[in-house]
């Protein structure tokens, strides 16, 4: 279901087109969206853009980590770096734009190499154990990176809804 507030993703169209970002609206629920890119291997950015249902609050998260999907779970994994970009209680009509030439700073900046690389010291010895790393590291991980493998990393495979042969 499409919700108004989803015509946020229209303040952040420098990071669409002049940075790749890509925004799966499957993963997006009413008082969220978020934008991710790939940045290497199981690496990525993602940019959470909400509203909160309870007081109007607008905000707007960075996260550079491992591949998952965009949303608060990303807390669970130390791996996963966490920048606030912006955080506001009223209604600003220019909140977001200004969010996003925060995060075009960042990226042009270089930082976000540095916060890949705390996330690859994270993935190895983390800083926090818990369930979700065991989850991650043992199971989702591996499955992950099989799928990659028996698609020849070829996207157009992974992207394709036709079932392929001997896979159910």
């Amino acid at each position: 279901m499409k919700s108004e507030f989803h015509s946020v993703i229209n303040e952040f169209q420098r990071l669409l087109n002049e940075y790749n970002f890509k925004c799966p609206k499957k993963l997006w629920y009413d008082d969220l969206i978020c934008l991710s890119k790939h940045i290497i291997d199981i690496y990525y950015c993602y940019i959470i853009a909400r509203v909160y249902k309870h007081n109007g609050s607008l905000e707007v998260t960075m996260w550079v980590g491992v591949i998952d999907r965009p949303d608060d779970g990303l807390e669970n994994l130390s791996a996963n770096i966490k920048i606030q970009i912006g955080y506001n209680q009223t209604c600003d009509e220019t909140f977001f734009k200004e969010c996003e030439g925060k995060i075009v700073n960042i990226i042009e900046s270089g930082s976000l190499v540095n916060l890949i690389n705390v996330s690859q010291i994270e993935m190895k010895t983390p800083s926090f154990h818990n369930g979700r790393y065991e989850v991650f590291t043992l199971y989702l991980m591996p499955f992950y990176k099989m799928v990659l493998e028996q698609a020849n990393y070829n996207k157009k495979i992974l992207n394709s809804k036709k079932k392929l042969p001997g896979y159910y």
